[in-house]
């Protein structure tokens, strides 16, 4: 079980990684707006 999740996501890690790098701008760009709310 371990290996198969490991095969999926080693088979899809460049999307992985451009799904964690938008997520992660997105991420600062709500935290930077929740400071200016503040």
């Amino acid at each position: 079980m371990r290996v198969l999740i490991f095969t999926v996501i080693f088979s899809s890690f460049p999307n992985l990684r451009l799904l964690f790098s938008v997520g992660w701008f997105y991420f600062g760009l709500g935290k930077r707006s929740l400071g200016h709310g503040a």
